[in-house]
């Protein structure tokens, strides 16, 4: 299993290691999708957080958008 940090730190050492085994990967597609995994992983935390935020200030009309 890989450690999906050092892969991002690391990725042409991924790539020349991959390489080596019989498949077939598209390594900018790869790149790609796990920078969209982070940004909706940032963007749910970011949600999550006004959520939280809008339940502490009891405004009802704030709890309408909840």
């Amino acid at each position: 299993m890989y450690n999906l940090k050092e892969i991002r730190k690391n990725f042409d050492n991924f790539i020349k290691s991959i390489k080596r085994r019989p498949v077939d990967i598209n390594f900018d597609l790869l790149k790609k999708l796990d920078k969209e995994n982070r940004d909706f992983i940032q963007k749910k935390e970011n949600l999550e957080k006004e959520k939280k935020d809008i339940s502490k200030s009891k405004d009802e009309n704030l709890f309408k958008k909840v």
